[in-house]
């Protein structure tokens, strides 16, 4: 089952060989096909969740480096 959307300069698809996976797709394709068209009309939304994601991204390391080190402090 393939599911496709196309814009003026991007083309989604999505490919699924499992029947299962195939009957969710059927249920979701609606859905898809709608939060797709919303992603491409809002580029701009979409460029604030990226940069918003890379921040928590950034945070998420810094906070796993801190506890790394606070453990290794403890261990000695």
């Amino acid at each position: 089952m393939m599911i496709y959307l196309k814009t003026d300069s991007i083309l989604h698809i999505i490919l699924t060989e499992n029947l299962a996976n195939r009957e969710n797709l059927k249920f979701l394709r609606p859905r898809l096909k709608e939060h797709m068209n919303y992603c491409v009309s809002h580029p701009e939304e979409m460029s604030k969740l990226s940069k918003l994601k890379a921040q928590i991204t950034e945070v998420k390391g810094i906070l796993m480096d801190n506890i790394e080190k606070v453990l290794v402090d403890e261990a000695k």
